[in-house]
């Protein structure tokens, strides 16, 4: 991977009335980053690709930035192909395709 791109995902976490106070924080809610790693014995006979950030839905195609065994790459599904656009549509940050 190039930088800026890292693999991880984002979780919503709902902040207390205490932890808001603290950080002089208006929003009830904080996003934060992880990052994970997996580690098997087992040979992995086909690794699927994973989606990098949250895919762009637009009225077209969907383009999502995939982690790919051959490296980094961004697929769009054109609208035409209409199984695999409402498929697309439905991919979220971190899902395995």
């Amino acid at each position: 991977m190039v930088a800026p791109d890292w693999c991880h995902f984002s979780q919503r976490l709902q902040r207390s009335r205490a932890h808001k106070q603290v950080k002089g924080a208006d929003a009830p809610f904080e996003d934060e980053r992880f990052a994970y790693v997996a580690l098997s014995r087992a040979r992995v006979e086909r690794r699927p690709s994973r989606v990098l950030a949250q895919p762009d839905v637009g009225k077209v195609e969907v383009a999502a930035k995939l982690c790919t065994p051959e490296g980094v790459a961004v697929a769009r599904v054109p609208r035409r192909a209409k199984a695999d656009y409402a498929s697309a549509r439905r991919w979220r940050w971190g899902d395995a395709v």
